[in-house]
């Protein structure tokens, strides 16, 4: 994140992150205390390969059971709740 930083105060900044930017503002709530180049980090369009894979919490346990015991990297990240206001906040 040190150089994502250093990168974002040159604007070095891909494209992409202004549109899913525009596209995203209204429906997420960013608190004021986030440092402004972390937002180029939010809304960056890049990706290291990962997959987000999203699992009823009730059968969570199976999806678990078996990347336990794969080579594969993996974590439960988050939970899905009602939705309120916005899509996504970021304390």
């Amino acid at each position: 994140i040190d150089s994502a930083e250093e990168y974002s105060n040159m604007g070095l900044i891909p494209a992409g992150a202004y549109k899913n930017r525009d596209f995203f503002v209204e429906r997420a709530s960013i608190s004021e205390q986030i440092p402004a180049f972390f937002n180029d980090i939010l809304f960056d369009p890049q990706t290291s390969g990962g997959l987000l894979i999203s699992v009823a919490e009730e059968d969570s346990h199976l999806v678990l059971d078996n990347l336990i015991n794969s080579p594969v990297a993996f974590g439960c990240i988050g939970k899905v709740e009602v939705f309120s206001e916005k899509y996504v906040i970021v304390e």
